[in-house]
């Protein structure tokens, strides 16, 4: 009798190691030593913008650590992100450019929201000058 409560000793105990596991395990990717960046991309009037490039930089670089692209709500997420200070770069064409910093903690979920603005037309997509006047042959 002893050799099967040892049984069921040992698998309680192995039960209980499972379900420690499994809760570590389902616990987000950021409270096991990473940090969340989340965020939604809207226009000026605050409707979701589609589709948007969004881009995780280190402070010291130009160069993209993590990139994704907004959501049809807008949104978007980066998970397990290291310990530091990022800058969040957002582009989609037609909209100017914007960025914004961010300080990411152990554990913690930091939210950006960004506005994107219609970029400005440059005077090369202003309507194009008109037609040069024809040289008229004269008959003379």
């Amino acid at each position: 009798m002893s050799t099967l409560f040892g049984s069921v000793r040992c698998g309680a105990a192995g039960l209980a190691l499972l379900l420690a596991a499994l809760a570590f395990g389902a616990m987000p990717a950021a409270a096991q030593g990473g940090g969340w960046v989340v965020g939604r991309v809207t226009d000026f009037t605050g409707r979701p913008v589609h589709g948007a490039t969004v881009q995780v930089l280190g402070s010291d670089t130009a160069r993209a650590r993590f990139q994704a692209t907004s959501e049809e709500t807008g949104g978007f997420q980066f998970v397990s992100l290291p310990s530091g200070r990022y800058r969040v770069r957002v582009a989609l064409p037609g909209y100017a450019q914007q960025e914004d910093s961010v300080t990411v903690a152990p554990g913690a979920r930091h939210t950006v929201i960004v506005r994107l603005r219609e970029a400005p037309r440059s005077r090369r997509q202003a309507a194009p000058p008109p037609p040069a006047p024809r040289n008229r042959a004269t008959r003379g």
